[in-house]
């Protein structure tokens, strides 16, 4: 496949900006937390995040642009070193719908823009964190059947996502482009 590398928008740097960054994720499993009623643990893929045993967070819970619940993280599982993305043990802040696989988390504060992908050189196989855009906003590149279908970005709300069609996306410390189906990007 052959995608034209896009140019990045630095306007935002070149003019003193610097965004905050938004950290988010989606859910892969969960499994109630053996002897504490309430307490989950949550498995999914984190883009961002400060992964310490003192973490004190909360996260807000999406599933088909509806907030579901809010829950604070009271612990952090890292199950290996090469493990990137950590066990979340979880509590509700008020009551709240248990997460289910593919639903969306928000760590603290901002929104999410699902990014449908219609064409990609971005190598992975299985739902990944990866940077989006100009502005390199923390994002999740999830896979369908077989590639990457969508790209959930996660931001502030006032936020100026570049529209135009090719975007970069960075893996692993490389540059990839994205083609974004609908350049329209409304933020939920």
């Amino acid at each position: 496949m052959s995608l034209k590398q896009p140019a990045i928008n630095k306007l935002s740097k070149s003019m003193g900006m610097t965004m905050a960054r938004v950290d988010g994720g989606i859910v892969s499993q969960v499994s109630q937390f053996p002897g504490d009623i309430g307490r989950i643990a949550v498995s999914g893929v984190w883009s961002g995040g400060r992964w310490t045993p003192g973490t004190d967070l909360l996260v807000h819970h999406y599933r088909e642009k509806l907030l579901l619940g809010v829950w604070r993280v009271t612990g952090i599982e890292i199950m290996s070193r090469a493990a990137k993305s950590p066990l979340l043990l979880l509590l509700p802040v008020r009551q709240s719908v248990s997460p289910q696989e593919d639903d969306i988390f928000i760590f603290d504060n901002g929104v999410y823009s699902i990014l449908p992908i219609s064409e990609t050189d971005l190598p992975v196989r299985s739902s990944s964190a990866v940077e989006f855009g100009g502005n390199r906003y923390h994002a999740v590149a999830k896979v369908g059947q077989v590639s990457v279908n969508e790209i959930i970005v996660f931001h502030e709300p006032e936020a100026a996502i570049d529209r135009t069609t090719s975007q970069p996306v960075w893996w692993r410390g490389k540059q990839y482009v994205a083609k974004v189906a609908e350049p329209s990007i409304l933020p939920v």
